[in-house]
């Protein structure tokens, strides 16, 4: 605020006044700048699912964005704490990136322990099995990730996300393979390729929503621009 003093005067009266200007000073404009993804897009479009609520035949995954662009959520453990963290996390702007970017949402798991409870209670949304961690692999760059949880014991990220997930009350349980570290993509709809990745770098690392939204607006004005030259449907 900048205060300004001046004097009224008059032949018989002079009178001081005070004038506050208020300033309003606006923060400067942050750019999401999206890292180029690193892994190579045939090393994802063929991988074998299998729909783990109807168990049908599997399928190669381009399927899935064939029409539409498709977020796909990399699981850890369905019941890892942090995994259904995530899952609800997104579950909650599901609605908003369909109706704004036309961006579906999956998750991909595997292996089936407690997958039916996570995707009805947690992630409300399709769930495929990747029996031959495939995704996880590609996520890894070309091999498993593999987290410590000794090591993580030590390491102050771990901790503070940790303390994020426990305000939230969110159960868990310790069956199956926890180990392996997980990730997201964002796929461009048909062959256009991976618009966005996140290697989950430590338990409970989650992809950051201005990166993820970012990239499904990208994601879905690339959409709406191959289907008004009708190279998709």
């Amino acid at each position: 605020m900048t205060t300004i003093q001046f004097h009224l005067s008059h032949p018989a009266l002079t009178i001081p006044l005070r004038l506050h200007i208020l300033t309003i000073v606006h923060p400067p404009l942050t750019m999401i700048v999206i890292e180029k993804p690193k892994t190579p897009y045939p090393n994802i479009r063929n991988i074998e699912l299998t729909d783990i609520l109807v168990m049908s035949t599997k399928f190669p995954a381009w399927t899935l964005w064939k029409t539409n662009p498709t977020l796909v959520l990399i699981i850890r453990r369905p019941g890892c704490q942090f995994c259904r963290e995530e899952a609800m996390e997104l579950a909650s702007h599901r609605n908003k990136l369909y109706r704004n970017y036309g961006v579906k949402m999956i998750a991909v798991i595997h292996e089936n322990f407690g997958a039916e409870e996570f995707s009805m209670k947690y992630w409300r949304g399709p769930v495929y099995l990747d029996e031959k961690k495939d995704f996880i692999a590609a996520i890894g760059g070309g091999k498993p990730r593999w987290g410590s949880v000794v090591m993580s014991l030590f390491k102050p990220s771990v901790w503070g996300n940790l303390r994020r997930n426990l305000t939230k009350g969110i159960e868990s349980d310790f069956e199956g393979e926890g180990r392996i570290l997980g990730g997201l993509y964002i796929l461009h709809s048909g062959d256009q390729g991976i618009a966005y990745e996140h290697q989950e770098a430590v338990f409970g690392d989650h992809a950051p929503w201005d990166e993820v939204l970012a990239a499904a607006k990208k994601a879905g004005k690339l959409t709406k621009a191959l289907r008004k030259g009708g190279r998709i449907i």
